[in-house]
């Protein structure tokens, strides 16, 4: 997707949560955008915009910076990236206050722009476009699904580093070195990151395998902190599970990382919002106290339940919300994905309506 495309260009991690917002009125209403932007600005999350600015629509933006610095004393950082991944891009950084005050600055942003605000959780490292190390989207786990770039930079790997579990991905693409490295989790990572600036003092091209996509929840900031490096983006869990489930994310939604004891209030925050919730990491046996929650709120909200997106044992489960305290399966490694207001089931898959029923039949 272009925002984390965007993020991986500028050395930006996701560690908890992102929401992404259209500032286009011209399917939704304004006033439920600014609902969105108000209910993300409220819990510091980090807020990609796409379409923020066009020649009938200036003052949009303006409306959600105010909202995003308002009864705070702290700035926002923001990228802003034009054309991204193709040609003609460009990326730079400002902040929140500095292009709400600065008319010239909010000039250079138009349909073709897509903004990062800062918040809780994003960590912002040191990307390079080329370099000996490179942190690499391995995509959702299924070796079709990596990247022509992911491609490219394996097979010109003399190292290749991470989990048994991404290695396979690329396995058959390079005739380098795969170590995988034993340990806990962070003596893995330690292990990784030296192994990786050691090949880059011999002269070696090296890869640093990531699940899905870099930014996205992953350990890639802890490498990010420690040397320059490229990072190439890969094909999200987020997006991997939505295509499985049908199309619950055509409109405004959040991403979780699941790993904290606030999640449930967060994704009910989000849903009174009007936010579709993805929410990563979870376990389908000890779903009940979320549940609860949900099925008050919204009994009848359309969700799904995915393990492993597109590898050989994914498990995929449709349902609505009264259904998520039993689900059909067990097991950890599962992304939940709460569709939007207006989504229905339709053959076992959601739909969302985007705002153009009077063209096409949902």
């Amino acid at each position: 997707t272009s925002f984390s495309a965007a993020a991986c260009k500028a050395g930006i991690t996701f560690r908890d949560s992102v929401a992404v917002i259209s500032l286009s009125d011209l399917l939704t209403p304004w006033s439920e955008i600014e609902k969105r932007a108000r209910a993300a600005s409220k819990m510091k999350m980090p807020i990609a915009l796409y379409n923020p600015r066009s020649k009938k629509r200036t003052w949009q933006l303006d409306r959600v910076l105010e909202i995003c610095t308002e009864g705070s004393e702290i700035d926002r950082d923001l990228v802003v990236a034009r054309n991204v991944a193709r040609q003609g891009e460009t990326l730079w950084w400002t902040s929140a206050r500095e292009m709400l005050e600065n008319e010239d600055l909010r000039q250079e942003v138009d349909m073709f722009t897509l903004l990062i605000l800062g918040g809780e959780g994003m960590t912002i490292g040191r990307s390079v476009s080329e370099s000996r190390i490179n942190l690499v989207g391995v995509g959702p786990g299924d070796p079709r699904h990596l990247t022509l770039e992911a491609e490219g930079l394996v097979e010109r790997s003399d190292l290749i580093l991470g989990p048994e579990r991404h290695l396979g991905a690329a396995r058959e693409l390079t005739s380098g070195e795969m170590i995988s490295h034993r340990g806990n989790f962070i003596e893995r990572i330690r292990a990784r990151i030296e192994a990786a600036k050691e090949a880059e003092g011999r002269g070696e091209t090296v890869s640093m395998l990531f699940g899905g996509d870099p930014s996205t929840f992953s350990s890639a900031w802890r490498a990010l902190d420690h040397s320059k490096v490229h990072v190439s983006p890969g094909v999200g869990a987020f997006s991997a599970a939505a295509a499985r489930l049908g199309a619950p994310l055509v409109n405004d939604f959040a991403l979780l990382s699941g790993r904290d004891d606030d999640t449930p209030s967060k994704v009910l925050r989000l849903m009174e919002s009007g936010f579709a919730v993805v929410v990563y990491n979870q376990n389908s046996q000890k779903l009940s106290g979320l549940a609860e929650g949900i099925g008050d709120l919204d009994p009848d909200r359309p969700l799904g339940l995915v393990q492993d997106a597109t590898r050989p044992e994914e498990r995929i489960s449709v349902g609505r919300a009264t259904d998520l305290a039993h689900p059909s399966f067990g097991g950890r490694r599962c992304a939940l994905i709460l569709a939007g207001p207006g989504a229905q089931i339709k053959e076992g898959r959601i739909i969302t309506q985007r705002g153009y029923q009077t063209k096409y039949d949902y």
